[in-house]
């Protein structure tokens, strides 16, 4: 067992614990009437799920079969389709999540009322639903060219090479390149509003009835601490991804990577997969309102444990 792999078993195990843990929480923060109608947390929300699916099974998947080289599916032609075509699902909604939830921001802290009203909560699910929709048609063809090979060991590949430089171009361009400039984009956007709100929509504020600007003010307050959680979220995703990226754009530029080409991407995939990972500690540690909901949640559990304790023990003593 070389280094790489010893490593990729460690670090992925951490990641997996920390991961599943971090996204339940977060799932069971944002489903909290407090945060629930906020917009952009309709996307946070979304994301945890998909990162928590992400962690419990294809963490696993990678984990045992390349951290312990067990060949799962390696035999099966419909097990490995399905695998792959959920894989690249799933992948691919985790930083497009990010994106929808950039834009909600930026509209959010627009000064046009026909902006301000697509960051809307039903609208928001909308979003989301159509977005999955658009991707499940997305990655429609994968299955098609997707099948166990005849090597030994064999694996579960696409042998077609023109479809396969296809895919490599798409990937580079759909996953590696657009949401991390997407994402940029629609936060320098978001910032020069805010910037141009308080140069311009403050001073009419205070022109306006006490408990009015008081209410304003409260739900000014939550809107950036939303995004401040993800300007956060954003800057450490694009920080896990950008080696990855980089790999990935050099070896596309390539014939015939060589050797420590290969060993550089094995090294990239572990910042990547934290990227699925980190959002829970970073929002702990970016937001205190997020903080504050967190210690919510856990006096809740907390009590309820309490609880089923009391029961037990009124129960052993009758």
């Amino acid at each position: 067992m070389d280094t790489l792999t010893y490593l990729l078993r460690v670090i992925l195990t951490i990641e997996i614990v920390i991961g599943a843990f971090g996204n339940t929480i977060n799932v069971l923060i944002f489903t909290r009437k407090k945060l629930r109608h906020n917009s952009c947390t309709q996307y946070f929300l979304a994301g945890s799920i998909n990162n928590l699916l992400v962690v419990s099974f294809l963490f696993i998947y990678v984990l045992v079969t390349n951290g312990y080289e067990i060949p799962l599916f390696a035999h099966s032609s419909i097990f490995c389709k399905i695998n792959c075509y959920l894989s690249y699902l799933i992948y691919n909604l985790s930083p497009y999540l990010l994106v929808l939830a950039s834009f909600d921001r930026f509209c959010c802290s627009s000064s046009l009322v026909v902006l301000r009203s697509l960051a809307d909560v039903h609208k928001a699910r909308r979003y989301l639903w159509a977005m999955l929709v658009i991707f499940i048609i997305i990655f429609t063809p994968l299955p098609f060219f997707y099948d166990i090979s005849s090597t030994d060991p064999p694996q579960c590949v696409s042998t077609n090479q023109k479809f396969n430089t296809i895919w490599s171009i798409f990937q580079l361009i759909f996953y590696a390149l657009l949401p991390p400039v997407l994402m940029t984009i629609f936060g320098l956007l978001t910032l020069w509003n805010i910037r141009f709100q308080r140069q311009h929509i403050q001073p009419m504020i205070r022109s306006r009835q006490l408990h009015r600007r008081k209410d304003q003010q409260l739900r000014r307050r939550s809107d950036n601490a939303v995004l401040r959680m993800l300007i956060f979220q954003i800057c450490a995703y694009i920080l896990c991804v950008t080696m990855l990226c980089v790999m990935v754009v050099m070896i596309n530029t390539v014939s015939y990577p060589t050797p420590l080409m290969v060993t550089f991407v094995r090294i990239a995939m572990l910042p990547f997969y934290l990227s699925h990972c980190t959002s829970f500690y970073i929002y702990t540690l970016s937001a205190k309102l997020y903080r504050k909901e967190f210690l919510a949640v856990v006096r809740k559990v907390v009590q309820r444990i309490q609880k089923v304790l009391r029961y037990i023990g009124s129960s052993c003593t009758s």
